[in-house]
Protein backbone atom coordinates (compact mmCIF):
# COMPACT_ATOMS: atom_id res chain seq x y z
CA UNK A 1 0.00 0.00 0.00
CA UNK A 2 2.62 2.27 1.02
CA UNK A 3 4.38 1.74 -2.71
CA UNK A 4 1.32 2.66 -4.52
CA UNK A 5 0.85 5.75 -2.65
CA UNK A 6 4.14 6.58 -3.34
CA UNK A 7 4.03 5.86 -7.04
CA UNK A 8 0.70 7.88 -7.20
CA UNK A 9 2.62 10.82 -5.88
CA UNK A 10 5.26 10.64 -8.21
CA UNK A 11 2.70 10.60 -11.11
CA UNK A 12 0.94 13.56 -9.67
CA UNK A 13 4.01 15.07 -9.38
CA UNK A 14 5.16 14.42 -13.06
CA UNK A 15 1.19 15.51 -14.41
CA UNK A 16 1.93 18.86 -12.52
CA UNK A 17 5.59 19.45 -13.91
CA UNK A 18 3.96 18.23 -17.23
CA UNK A 19 1.04 20.78 -17.15
CA UNK A 20 3.47 23.46 -15.82
CA UNK A 21 5.89 22.93 -18.50
CA UNK A 22 2.90 23.10 -21.55
CA UNK A 23 1.96 26.74 -19.83
CA UNK A 24 5.11 28.17 -20.23
CA UNK A 25 5.69 26.88 -23.26
CA UNK A 26 2.32 28.04 -24.86
CA UNK A 27 3.26 31.43 -23.23
CA UNK A 28 6.84 31.60 -24.67
CA UNK A 29 5.32 30.65 -28.42
CA UNK A 30 3.67 33.91 -28.25
CA UNK A 31 5.95 36.44 -26.61
CA UNK A 32 6.84 38.48 -30.08
CA UNK A 33 10.52 37.84 -32.06
CA UNK A 34 11.54 41.59 -32.47
CA UNK A 35 13.94 40.70 -35.20
CA UNK A 36 12.53 37.64 -36.87
CA UNK A 37 10.26 39.71 -38.79
CA UNK A 38 12.48 42.32 -39.57
CA UNK A 39 13.66 43.24 -42.98
CA UNK A 40 16.24 44.87 -43.73
CA UNK A 41 18.32 45.05 -46.95
CA UNK A 42 20.53 47.51 -49.36
CA UNK A 43 18.56 48.02 -52.79
CA UNK A 44 21.01 50.42 -53.82
CA UNK A 45 23.93 50.42 -55.54
CA UNK A 46 23.78 46.24 -56.62
CA UNK A 47 26.49 43.68 -55.89
CA UNK A 48 29.97 44.83 -58.18
CA UNK A 49 28.81 48.11 -59.05
CA UNK A 50 31.36 50.57 -60.10
CA UNK A 51 32.39 54.27 -59.61
CA UNK A 52 35.17 56.94 -59.59
CA UNK A 53 36.61 58.40 -56.65
CA UNK A 54 34.64 61.86 -55.62
CA UNK A 55 31.25 60.74 -57.49
CA UNK A 56 28.25 61.02 -55.28
CA UNK A 57 26.78 57.89 -54.79
CA UNK A 58 23.72 57.52 -53.34
CA UNK A 59 22.97 54.33 -51.35
CA UNK A 60 19.62 53.24 -50.48
CA UNK A 61 17.71 50.52 -47.77
CA UNK A 62 14.78 49.02 -47.20
CA UNK A 63 13.79 48.66 -43.86
CA UNK A 64 10.51 47.47 -41.92
CA UNK A 65 9.67 45.41 -38.71
CA UNK A 66 6.15 43.49 -38.08
CA UNK A 67 6.44 43.97 -33.94
CA UNK A 68 8.21 47.54 -33.92
CA UNK A 69 8.80 50.76 -35.74
CA UNK A 70 12.44 51.94 -37.16
CA UNK A 71 13.91 54.56 -35.58
CA UNK A 72 16.90 55.29 -38.15
CA UNK A 73 19.10 53.01 -40.74
CA UNK A 74 22.44 53.72 -40.52
CA UNK A 75 24.97 52.76 -43.52
CA UNK A 76 28.22 51.40 -43.00
CA UNK A 77 31.50 50.93 -45.47
CA UNK A 78 33.77 48.35 -44.50
CA UNK A 79 32.62 49.10 -40.50
CA UNK A 80 32.94 52.94 -40.81
CA UNK A 81 29.73 54.83 -40.53
CA UNK A 82 29.23 57.10 -43.29
CA UNK A 83 25.23 57.99 -42.77
CA UNK A 84 21.87 57.64 -41.52
CA UNK A 85 18.32 57.93 -42.39
CA UNK A 86 15.57 58.59 -40.42
CA UNK A 87 12.66 58.56 -43.01
CA UNK A 88 11.76 55.88 -45.48
CA UNK A 89 12.87 55.26 -48.21
CA UNK A 90 16.47 55.26 -46.26
CA UNK A 91 18.79 56.62 -48.96
CA UNK A 92 22.08 58.67 -48.07
CA UNK A 93 24.48 60.20 -50.59
CA UNK A 94 28.07 59.06 -50.56
CA UNK A 95 31.11 60.85 -51.85
CA UNK A 96 34.03 58.30 -51.68
CA UNK A 97 37.46 59.89 -51.25
CA UNK A 98 39.61 57.20 -51.56
CA UNK A 99 39.20 53.85 -54.55
CA UNK A 100 39.46 50.00 -53.34
CA UNK A 101 36.39 47.53 -52.72
CA UNK A 102 33.69 48.37 -50.14
CA UNK A 103 31.28 46.71 -48.28
CA UNK A 104 28.00 48.20 -47.87
CA UNK A 105 25.79 47.34 -45.01
CA UNK A 106 22.34 48.90 -43.26
CA UNK A 107 21.63 48.63 -40.26
CA UNK A 108 18.03 49.30 -39.24
CA UNK A 109 17.70 50.24 -35.10
CA UNK A 110 14.28 49.54 -33.54
CA UNK A 111 12.22 51.13 -31.21
CA UNK A 112 12.11 47.90 -28.66
CA UNK A 113 15.75 48.41 -29.34
CA UNK A 114 16.84 45.71 -31.38
CA UNK A 115 19.34 46.06 -34.28
CA UNK A 116 19.01 44.34 -37.22
CA UNK A 117 21.59 44.45 -39.95
CA UNK A 118 21.45 43.89 -44.10
CA UNK A 119 23.33 41.37 -45.94
CA UNK A 120 26.99 42.95 -47.34
CA UNK A 121 26.49 44.78 -50.79
CA UNK A 122 30.21 44.55 -52.24
CA UNK A 123 31.53 47.68 -54.48
CA UNK A 124 34.09 49.01 -56.40
CA UNK A 125 35.59 52.55 -56.43
CA UNK A 126 38.12 53.43 -59.11
CA UNK A 127 40.63 55.86 -59.17
CA UNK A 128 39.20 59.03 -60.79
CA UNK A 129 40.58 59.67 -64.67
CA UNK A 130 42.96 62.39 -64.78
CA UNK A 131 40.52 64.66 -66.74
CA UNK A 132 43.40 67.42 -67.46
CA UNK A 133 45.44 64.96 -69.71
CA UNK A 134 42.67 63.11 -71.24
CA UNK A 135 40.84 66.65 -72.70
CA UNK A 136 44.45 67.77 -73.65
CA UNK A 137 45.68 64.89 -75.03
CA UNK A 138 43.57 64.99 -78.14
CA UNK A 139 42.48 67.33 -80.68
CA UNK A 140 38.38 67.31 -80.73
CA UNK A 141 35.69 67.70 -83.39
CA UNK A 142 31.57 67.35 -83.21
CA UNK A 143 30.02 64.96 -84.17
CA UNK A 144 26.10 64.74 -82.39
CA UNK A 145 24.76 68.24 -81.14
CA UNK A 146 20.93 67.63 -79.58
CA UNK A 147 18.79 70.45 -77.98
CA UNK A 148 15.82 69.82 -75.24
CA UNK A 149 13.06 71.00 -75.72
CA UNK A 150 12.99 70.74 -79.65
CA UNK A 151 13.64 74.33 -81.16
CA UNK A 152 13.68 75.52 -84.37
CA UNK A 153 17.28 75.69 -85.64
CA UNK A 154 18.57 79.25 -85.17
CA UNK A 155 14.91 80.08 -85.49
CA UNK A 156 14.54 78.51 -88.96
CA UNK A 157 12.17 75.73 -89.70
CA UNK A 158 10.56 73.19 -87.78
CA UNK A 159 11.33 72.82 -84.19
CA UNK A 160 13.66 69.99 -83.74
CA UNK A 161 15.96 67.79 -81.34
CA UNK A 162 18.56 66.70 -83.80
CA UNK A 163 20.23 69.85 -84.30
CA UNK A 164 22.95 68.38 -85.96
CA UNK A 165 21.53 66.79 -88.94
CA UNK A 166 20.68 70.81 -89.77
CA UNK A 167 24.33 71.93 -89.37
CA UNK A 168 26.14 72.82 -92.36
CA UNK A 169 29.94 71.47 -92.99
CA UNK A 170 31.82 74.33 -92.18
CA UNK A 171 30.38 74.05 -88.47
CA UNK A 172 31.06 70.27 -88.20
CA UNK A 173 34.18 70.36 -89.38
CA UNK A 174 35.75 72.87 -86.72
CA UNK A 175 38.77 71.38 -84.38
CA UNK A 176 38.76 72.16 -81.01
CA UNK A 177 41.92 72.38 -78.72
CA UNK A 178 42.35 72.41 -75.26
CA UNK A 179 46.20 72.68 -74.09
CA UNK A 180 47.67 72.60 -70.66
CA UNK A 181 48.86 75.43 -70.50
CA UNK A 182 45.42 76.66 -70.08
CA UNK A 183 44.50 78.01 -74.30
CA UNK A 184 41.93 77.04 -75.63
CA UNK A 185 41.61 77.34 -79.81
CA UNK A 186 39.15 76.61 -82.62
CA UNK A 187 40.11 75.92 -86.04
CA UNK A 188 37.44 76.40 -88.90
CA UNK A 189 38.80 73.38 -90.32
CA UNK A 190 38.86 72.67 -94.07
CA UNK A 191 36.01 75.42 -94.74
CA UNK A 192 34.51 78.32 -93.25
CA UNK A 193 31.32 79.50 -93.26
CA UNK A 194 32.50 83.25 -93.58
CA UNK A 195 35.25 83.81 -95.52
CA UNK A 196 36.19 86.75 -93.91
CA UNK A 197 36.02 84.93 -90.41
CA UNK A 198 40.01 84.26 -88.82
CA UNK A 199 41.08 80.40 -89.69
CA UNK A 200 41.45 80.57 -85.58
CA UNK A 201 40.04 82.06 -82.91
CA UNK A 202 41.94 81.52 -79.33
CA UNK A 203 41.02 81.88 -75.78
CA UNK A 204 41.50 80.31 -72.21
CA UNK A 205 39.84 77.09 -70.78
CA UNK A 206 39.70 75.94 -66.74
CA UNK A 207 38.22 73.58 -64.78
CA UNK A 208 36.20 74.14 -61.72
CA UNK A 209 38.12 72.19 -58.79
CA UNK A 210 35.96 69.05 -59.51
CA UNK A 211 36.99 68.99 -62.81
CA UNK A 212 32.96 68.26 -63.61
CA UNK A 213 32.65 71.44 -65.72
CA UNK A 214 35.06 73.06 -67.91
CA UNK A 215 34.91 77.21 -69.16
CA UNK A 216 36.13 78.38 -71.98
CA UNK A 217 36.73 82.54 -72.43
CA UNK A 218 37.18 83.67 -76.25
CA UNK A 219 37.45 87.70 -76.54
CA UNK A 220 35.41 87.71 -73.19
CA UNK A 221 32.68 85.51 -73.83
CA UNK A 222 32.75 82.53 -71.20
CA UNK A 223 30.45 79.62 -71.94
CA UNK A 224 30.32 76.52 -69.23
CA UNK A 225 30.30 73.19 -70.02
CA UNK A 226 28.92 70.57 -67.94
CA UNK A 227 31.06 67.09 -68.36
CA UNK A 228 28.75 63.89 -69.26
CA UNK A 229 31.50 61.73 -70.23
CA UNK A 230 35.28 62.08 -71.19
CA UNK A 231 37.52 59.48 -72.15
CA UNK A 232 40.02 58.60 -74.23
CA UNK A 233 37.66 58.54 -77.40
CA UNK A 234 34.81 61.06 -76.51
CA UNK A 235 33.93 63.76 -75.00
CA UNK A 236 29.81 64.36 -74.26
CA UNK A 237 29.40 67.94 -72.26
CA UNK A 238 25.38 69.91 -71.81
CA UNK A 239 25.58 73.47 -71.84
CA UNK A 240 21.94 75.59 -71.21
CA UNK A 241 20.50 78.57 -73.08
CA UNK A 242 17.70 80.30 -72.12
CA UNK A 243 15.54 82.19 -75.04
CA UNK A 244 12.63 84.27 -74.55
CA UNK A 245 11.59 82.58 -71.49
CA UNK A 246 12.53 79.13 -72.02
CA UNK A 247 15.42 77.06 -71.04
CA UNK A 248 16.90 75.02 -73.44
CA UNK A 249 19.37 72.21 -72.87
CA UNK A 250 22.06 71.14 -75.22
CA UNK A 251 23.99 67.71 -75.60
CA UNK A 252 26.85 68.25 -77.68
CA UNK A 253 29.26 64.52 -78.41
CA UNK A 254 32.74 65.70 -79.53
CA UNK A 255 34.77 62.43 -81.17
CA UNK A 256 38.85 62.69 -80.05
CA UNK A 257 40.81 63.25 -83.56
Amino acid sequence: MIIKTQIMKLINKYLIYSFLWVIFACKKSEDPKPNGNTVVAVTFPSNNFTTIVGSNLSIEAQAASANSSVTVVKFYANGSKIGESVTSPYTITWKPSDAGTYNILASAHLASGDTVASSTVAIVINPAPDYNALITAKNWKLTALTVDPARAYYFLGPEITNWYAQMKECETDNIYTFNSNGSFSIDEGASKCDTDDPQTRTGTWVFNPEKTIYTTNIKSEAKSYKISQLNSNQLIVTYTQDALGTEYTYTATYAAQ
